[in-house]
């Protein structure tokens, strides 16, 4: 059984859906510090965007 599913703005709706995790704070399990600065991130997207931080952090 082969099954398709089709999503036309699928980046515009994975994108919206991934800054409501981050707004409420659903699976965010990693805070960057910066001096006084906290941001709290998804390791998975972090690692997704740097090879450094794949290798060396995660």
């Amino acid at each position: 059984m082969e099954m398709h599913v089709r999503w036309r703005h699928h980046q515009l709706g994975l994108l919206g859906y991934l800054r409501h995790m981050l707004a409420s704070e659903s699976f965010v399990d990693v805070t960057l510090c910066c001096q006084a600065k906290r941001l709290k991130a998804h390791r998975v997207l972090l690692s997704a965007s740097s090879s450094y931080l794949q290798v060396n952090c995660f």
